[in-house]
């Protein structure tokens, strides 16, 4: 009698017999080359509650707050994030910024692996006014072996740039950071 297959499951099945009958023409064992359907995440979320300023000089910016994390920590001084084990990493980070003065100011943020600064990892932002206010974000990929460490670096030559918390409000983080 006759089978009707659906669509999906049809193609799966000719992926699989594709699958294998390349394994044997090219000579590749089959569990070789497939993906790898289970695997056991890593994370971490870290911000801080404080407000910080005086960037003339870069300053890696502390944490004092772990959200969750999954063998990613936070490191000595707590300005680092450590890495446990070896991999590539989404690293995103975002800092809520103020000014009291007015005129316009430039805020380079960048990143440090071990000390060095990442090439290509600066970002620039002005703020402008008395009432200036910005919130970055960045999300970079990073090849990290276990046992690096990872830094957000923040440089200004305006004395009055705050990284800002607000705990009045509905506690907004100075700076928050998350890698996976």
């Amino acid at each position: 009698f006759p089978v009707t297959i659906c669509p999906l499951v049809w193609s799966v099945l000719s992926l699989i017999a594709v699958s294998m009958w390349l394994s044997k023409r090219m000579n590749i064992p089959y569990a070789s080359w497939m993906p790898i359907q289970n695997y056991d995440p890593i994370y971490g979320s870290f911000l801080s509650v404080s407000s910080f300023s005086s960037f003339a000089t870069a300053k890696a910016i502390p944490y004092d707050t772990t959200v969750v994390a999954k063998d990613i920590r936070l490191g000595n001084p707590t300005s680092r994030i450590l890495i446990l084990v070896q991999g590539v990493y989404k690293f995103s980070y975002s800092i809520q910024f103020d000014r009291a003065s007015a005129g316009s100011t430039g805020v380079y943020i960048f990143l440090k692996v071990n000390g060095v600064t990442v090439p290509n990892s600066s970002s620039y932002v002005v703020l402008q006014g008395a009432t200036a206010e910005i919130f970055p974000m960045c999300e970079y990929l990073l090849p990290l072996n276990a046992n690096d460490y990872v830094e957000v670096f923040v440089y200004s030559s305006a004395n009055d740039v705050i990284a800002s918390f607000f705990p009045s409000t509905i506690n907004y983080p100075a700076l928050i950071v998350t890698g996976k």
